[in-house]
């Protein structure tokens, strides 16, 4: 991975920074890592660290909440590209999983939402076959429209896919649409009082948003333990997780959200 840096788009769920890392104020590179993804506050910056990359990238605080997403998202991509190779994914989908089903019950639960993995994210996949399995119905997101909450739409093992514009896949119009009683949420990072750091377009959030006006709806992030940090950058529209797995544990975040 060059140093630097440009481009739009890295991959279809992920904004990337516009140009080069240097344009951005003190946003600079040091070496030296640790073995995860790590931001902590010093002099007036969120450091995230990763063993993974090799470098160190401060993000100022005097930047904007989303100015500081996404210089954020740049550090936390590459982390999860290593994380995946360090760990490999189809092992680490395996275990998160298992950790999944043994922490989190699904009595009385109707749907269950995944989503099909794009680059390094961790696949969904063994999981809702092991939720299938127990009689559990399934779906996946489809996106109607730019700044609209997501359609959950049914969806099985083989059933026909179709292209978004977004680069991702989803079940076509003619599935049943459902409204998911537990959602597996897609992430970049995450941290302890159970923030995530999303890819910048506000589907989830939107989502979660809707859906907890009507009813009790899980929200579970899942992820590399890598991808984990102190603190993620947000701001009120962020919706937070019940619950986070990854190939090492199931846990519920802090109650204490500061």
């Amino acid at each position: 991975m060059p140093l630097l840096s440009r481009g739009l788009l890295q991959n279809p769920r992920e904004l990337s920074l516009p140009g080069f890392w240097s344009r951005y104020r003190g946003a600079h590179l040091l070496c030296r890592l640790q073995g995860y993804i790590q931001a902590t506050g010093r002099g007036g910056h969120v450091r995230f660290v990763s063993s993974v990359i090799r470098k160190v990238r401060t993000v100022p605080m005097s930047l904007s909440i989303a100015d500081q997403k996404v210089a954020a998202r740049k550090v936390a991509s590459a982390a999860r590209k290593q994380a995946a190779a360090d760990v490999g994914r189809d092992a680490a989908s395996v275990a998160i999983a298992d950790n999944f089903l043994n922490a989190i019950s699904l009595q009385g639960i109707a749907a269950v939402s995944g989503f099909l993995p794009i680059g390094s994210e961790i696949d969904t996949r063994p999981l809702l076959r092991n939720v299938l399995e127990q009689g559990v119905d399934i779906c996946l997101p489809a996106v109607i429209a730019r700044d609209h909450p997501l359609e959950f739409r049914q969806w099985r093992d083989g059933d026909p896919l179709i292209d978004e514009d977004f680069g991702t896949k989803a079940p076509a119009a003619t599935a049943k649409v459902m409204e998911p009683d537990i959602l597996i949420v897609p992430l970049l990072a995450f941290d302890r009082a159970g923030y995530r750091l999303g890819y910048g377009g506000g589907f989830y959030d939107r989502s979660l948003e809707k859906l907890r006006l009507t009813k009790n709806v899980l929200a579970v992030g899942v992820a590399f333990a890598g991808q984990e940090a102190a603190s993620v950058p947000r701001d009120e529209n962020d919706q937070p997780l019940d619950w986070i797995v990854t190939e090492r544990e199931a846990f519920r975040p802090e109650t204490e959200r500061t």
